[in-house]
């Protein structure tokens, strides 16, 4: 509500401040880390996609939204290790998640491309 009201440092404090007082809800820290992303503040959603994966690491939205992150920031080399381990493994083909055959992609797992 803050970001669409154009108070986006009240938002970025509200949403820590309720992770820090539930410091193991992965769902919180996942929040957190889609919150800090949509301002362009990659680094700290970088860290809040961490500690949600920390907590929980069967959540691919924070391996998703990680890999965005480091995308946002040129780190690609980081974000092709968290594609691959969302597709099945580091064996993936070389360079691109974009050269698996869709038949290996599950319905549910989103297309994530770089150059």
């Amino acid at each position: 509500m803050y970001i669409r009201i154009g108070a986006v440092g009240n938002g970025l404090s509200e949403i820590d401040a309720a992770a820090t007082l539930a410091p193991q809800s992965a769902a919180l820290w996942l929040k957190a880390g889609e919150v800090w992303q949509s301002t362009g503040r990659h680094k700290e959603a970088i860290d809040r996609f961490q500690r949600a994966l920390a907590l929980d690491g069967t959540r691919s939205a924070a391996r998703l939204g990680a890999a965005r992150s480091h995308i946002a920031l040129k780190e690609y080399e980081p974000a092709r290790a968290i594609a691959r381990s969302l597709v099945g493994g580091a064996d993936e083909a070389a360079g691109s998640i974009c050269s698996v055959p869709l038949a290996s992609r599950s319905r549910n797992r989103r297309r994530l491309c770089w150059p």
